[in-house]
C-alpha cells in the first residue's frame, strides 16, 4: 500500500508540475555536465580534449543516421493510445529498433575506418574497443520519445539528471587514473550512462512481440509520418553534429573542436526552457487547437532574461573557470547566444506541429535549415575555423525558427500564437 501510495503521489506530482520538474532536472544536468567539461579540461590536454569532443560528435552524428524516424512514430502512437498493453508492445518494437540501429552504427564505423580522412587510426581504435557501450546513443531516442509520450515527467527528469551525475562522480573518484587518458574517459562516460539506463528500465513494462497489429501500425505511421521527421532531423540536427567534425577535418588538430564544443555548453542551455516546455506539453498539444498565449508569454520573458545574463557575464565565467587558454570561448558564446534561444523556440513550435502530425512540414523546415547550416559552414569553417562553425550554426537556427513560426501561423489558421494576450493575425 505504501509503495502504491508513493507511486500515485509521484504520478500526481508529475502531472501537476511536470514542466517545472523536467526543466529543473535538465538545468541541473546541464550544470553537472558543465562541471564534467571543466574536469575534462583539467585532465586532458587541449588537443586530447578536442579528440574526446570529436568522438562524441561523431557518435551523435551517426546515431541520427540510424534513427530512421521510428522513435518519433512510436512517440505519436503511444501518446494517442490509452491501452497499457498496446503501449508496452510499441515500446518493445522501439527496443528492437534500438538494437538494429546500434548494429548499423557499428557497420558505419567499420566502413569509415578504411578512410583515413574521416577517422584517424587512434580514434578508430578507440571507437572499436568501446563500441558495446555505444548502444546508449539509440537508447537516448527511446527514453526521450517514450517518456514524453507517456507523460512520465518524473522518469524523464531522472533520465536527464542521473547519468551525468554518475559520470561526474566517477571522474572525481578516478581523477588520477583518468588524467591525460581519453580511453578512460570514454569508458567512464559511456559506462556510467549505460548503467543509469539499465536502472531506468527497472519497472518499465515492455512486451516483445513478433508480427502484430501494433507493428503494422508502427510501420504505417513511420511511412506516413516518422520518415519525414527522420529526413528533417538528419538534415537539421544531424548537420549540427557534423559541424565540429568539419572543424576537426579542416584544422591542424582537434583543439578547435574543443573550443567550439565548450561554447555549445553555454549556448545549448539557452534553448532549454522553450524546448522543455514544448516537450512537457506534448501530450496536451495533441488535444488542443493552438498553443496557449500565457504559456508563450512566460517562456519568452524568462528565456530572453537568461540569454542577456549569459551574454553579460560570459567573459568573467570563462576566464574564472577555464583560464586564458580558452578565452575565445566567451566570444563564441556571445556570437551564438541569441540563435540558441531562437532554436529553442523552434523546438517549442516543433512539438506542437509534431503532436498534430505535421511531419512533412517539419521535415521540409529541418531540411531547409540543414542546407543553410551545412552550405554556409563549408565556406565559413574553411575561412574562420570554429568561428565559422558558430556563425553557420546560428544561421541554421534562425532559419529553423522563422520557418516553423511561418508554418504555424499560415498552415494552421486556427492556431496562431498569442503573444502577451493578443492574437496575431495570419
Amino acid at each position: 500500500m505504501q509503495i502504491s501510495g508513493v507511486r500515485n503521489g509521484l504520478r500526481n506530482l508529475g502531472s501537476r508540475h511536470g514542466s517545472t520538474i523536467v526543466f529543473l532536472a535538465t538545468v541541473m544536468a546541464m550544470a553537472v555536465n558543465f562541471g564534467g567539461s571543466v574536469l575534462n579540461t583539467r585532465m586532458l590536454s587541449k588537443a586530447s580534449f578536442g579528440d574526446w569532443k570529436f568522438i562524441q560528435s561523431y557518435l551523435f552524428f551517426i546515431s541520427y543516421i540510424v534513427n530512421f524516424g521510428v522513435y518519433q512514430s512510436g512517440q505519436r502512437l503511444i501518446a494517442k493510445t490509452e491501452d497499457p498493453k498496446r503501449i508496452q508492445l510499441f515500446k518493445g518494437y522501439l527496443i528492437y529498433a534500438t538494437l538494429i540501429g546500434w548494429l548499423v552504427m557499428l557497420l558505419l564505423t567499420v566502413v569509415a575506418g578504411f578512410f583515413k580522412g574521416i577517422l584517424s587510426s587512434h580514434i578508430f581504435y578507440l571507437l572499436l574497443i568501446h563500441f558495446p557501450l555505444f548502444v546508449m546513443h539509440p537508447l537516448m531516442f527511446y527514453f526521450e520519445s517514450v517518456y514524453q509520450a507517456e507523460k512520465k515527467m518524473i522518469r524523464l527528469a531522472l533520465y536527464r539528471v542521473l547519468p551525468p551525475v554518475m559520470y561526474v562522480l566517477s571522474l572525481l573518484m578516478t581523477y588520477r587514473l583518468s588524467t591525460g587518458n581519453v580511453a578512460m574517459n570514454i569508458l567512464l562516460y559511456y559506462g556510467t550512462y549505460l548503467l543509469a539506463f539499465i536502472m531506468l528500465f527497472k519497472g518499465d513494462r515492455i512486451r516483445f512481440g513478433r508480427k502484430s497489429e501494433e507493428l503494422r501500425l508502427l510501420l504505417a505511421e513511420n511511412k506516413s509520418f516518422g520518415l519525414h521527421i527522420y529526413y528533417g532531423s538528419l538534415a537539421g540536427v544531424g548537420t549540427a553534429y557534423l559541424l565540429p567534425l568539419l572543424v576537426g577535418f579542416l584544422g591542424i588538430n582537434n583543439s578547435g573542436v574543443g573550443q567550439y564544443s565548450l561554447a555549445l555548453t553555454f549556448i545549448t542551455p539557452l534553448a532549454l526552457l522553450p524546448a522543455v516546455t514544448g516537450a512537457s506539453h506534448y501530450r496536451s498539444f495533441a488535444h488542443v487547437d493552438r498553443i496557449p498565449g500565457s504559456l508563450v508569454k512566460r517562456t519568452v520573458l524568462l528565456s530572453f532574461f537568461i540569454c542577456a545574463t549569459v551574454v553579460l557575464l560570459i567573459d568573467y565565467i570563462v576566464d574564472w573557470v577555464f583560464g586564458p587558454a580558452f578565452k575565445d570561448v566567451a566570444t563564441l558564446v556571445q556570437i551564438g547566444a541569441l540563435a540558441g534561444v531562437l532554436h529553442g523556440f523552434g523546438d517549442f513550435i516543433n512539438k506542437f506541429l509534431h503532436a498534430k502530425g505535421k511531419g512533412v512540414q517539419i521535415r521540409n523546415v529541418a531540411i531547409l535549415a540543414g542546407i543553410v547550416q551545412l552550405g554556409s559552414s563549408l565556406a565559413l569553417i574553411y575561412l574562420l575555423a570554429e568561428w565559422g562553425a558558430i556563425i553557420a550554426r546560428g544561421m541554421g537556427s534562425l532559419t529553423y525558427f522563422v520557418s516553423l513560426l511561418y508554418i504555424y501561423r499560415k498552415s494552421l489558421g486556427y492556431g496562431q500564437i498569442k503573444f502577451f494576450g493578443k492574437k496575431n493575425s495570419g
